[in-house]
């Protein structure tokens, strides 16, 4: 072989092997730029549930979180020692010392209340509750409101505002701009299982607007509204909608918004360009939310009974999707998200996956990571619920065989 073409070739087999040097360093960087996030993310929360036990004996089973601006808000029941439960508010500055509010039922269900949904903000604190009861043991939902006297009150309302034979559920109550908005499902007016949304201005007088067409939907539609959130002047709410016709069915994720709450349209316009709540398999929106102008709208993707947890996250005005793989996928056709948080240091989803309550954790809405829950309660009707003040979290967890409350510091390092 004449000499100049041999050194070519060692200069070319030197060059491919530089190169494969070169790309071995660019992945091992990945690689190991990769582990100090995972450990940083790794955060064990602190278990704080004995904070919230204010007597001997108690026991706490809170799921709900909410946070007014100072104060953190946590809802749900607790037992006596004499195995009676009761309806269950405590609040905290710190997060650290714990007040039980004392609760004013007016009605047997409210007397067993558990609190599971509340929405907090300066103008006041509005919850819902729900107890089993009646011939079929349906649940039956009330609402409170904190009055002046410091005092948690059971609102008075006609049965059927919330029950009844058309009922189907209450979901989430949220704060708009000038009053209170709840959102759920029912059958409707027109006779189809649709969304249906309950406003007040006082949040002691709730009125029914089950008669909207966008959250009704048509002949062969069955729409379910399951959060709502409040975006600026306007609420966003968000669901499911199952499509049936000859040889077709179908679940797709829907979304509304709204300026007021009795008023709803399909959520369209320049926010929503590049989502899409559709794809392949049954495509549920569970939870939605808010911080600043990033948004997150979490639920599950079915395929082949397979259950995987997504996220569609909207930041820097793009919207992607992404299954969160940190949370694992379950065959149980009922796991769901049960709360999504957007905080200052990046995008936070808690589901039951099965009978486990587990919690994920993204700076970007791309990557994830688990957060462990240490002594999370198990069971398949458990739910967590989160909250944010802007330099912790409150995570609760409960089930039907017990619960936990923690605080979890936001990562430092990645707040802006």
């Amino acid at each position: 072989m004449p000499r100049e073409t041999l050194i070519m070739k060692r200069l070319r087999s030197l060059t491919f092997l530089t190169f494969l040097g070169v790309l071995v360093v660019i992945v091992s960087a990945v690689t190991i730029d990769a582990s100090p996030a995972a450990r940083l993310v790794n955060r064990i929360p602190t278990d704080i549930t004995v904070a919230l036990q204010n007597d001997a004996g108690v026991i706490v089973r809170a799921g709900a979180v909410a946070n007014d601006g100072t104060m953190w808000w946590v809802g749900g029941l607790y037992t006596t020692v004499d195995g009676l439960p009761q309806p269950g508010l405590w609040r905290s500055t710190d997060g650290e010392r714990w007040e039980r509010i004392t609760a004013a039922p007016v009605t047997g269900y409210g007397e067993v209340s558990d609190l599971y949904s509340i929405a907090a903000s300066p103008e006041g604190v509005v919850a819902i509750g729900m107890a089993t009861g009646g011939a079929h043991g349906n649940p039956r939902t009330v609402s409170w409101k904190l009055g002046a006297d410091d005092i948690l009150h059971e609102v008075r309302a006609d049965f059927e505002l919330y029950n009844g034979p058309r009922q189907i559920g209450v979901r989430t109550v949220a704060r708009a701009s000038d009053r209170w908005v709840i959102v759920g499902s029912r059958v409707n007016r027109n006779g189809l299982l649709g969304a249906t949304s309950w406003t007040s201005v006082t949040g002691d007088d709730f009125a029914i607007h089950d008669d909207d067409r966008a959250l009704s939907g048509e002949p062969g539609q069955q729409r379910q509204g399951l959060d709502v959130v409040r975006f600026g002047a306007e609420l966003i709410a968000v669901g499911e909608q199952l499509t049936t016709r000859p040889g077709f069915i179908d679940t797709d994720a829907i979304a509304w918004s709204s300026l007021d709450g009795t008023v709803w349209a399909p959520w369209v316009g320049a926010l929503t360009q590049g989502l899409s709540l559709g794809g392949a398999g049954d495509q549920r929106a569970q939870r939605v939310a808010v911080r600043g102008e990033r948004l997150m709208i979490a639920g599950t993707q079915t395929v082949r009974d397979t259950t995987s947890f997504v996220a569609w996250t909207r930041v820097a005005n793009r919207w992607r999707k992404t299954r969160i793989t940190a949370l694992g996928v379950s065959d149980d056709p009922g796991s769901n998200v049960t709360a999504a948080l957007v905080a200052d240091d990046g995008f936070y989803v808690a589901v039951r996956s099965g009978d486990a309550l587990r919690l994920a954790y993204s700076a970007d809405g791309r990557r994830w990571t688990s957060i462990p829950l240490p002594g999370a309660p198990r069971g398949t009707r458990g739910r967590v619920g989160l909250a944010s003040n802007g330099t912790s979290i409150i995570v609760a967890a409960r089930s039907e065989t017990g619960g936990a409350v923690w605080t979890l510091p936001l990562r430092a390092d990645a707040l802006r």
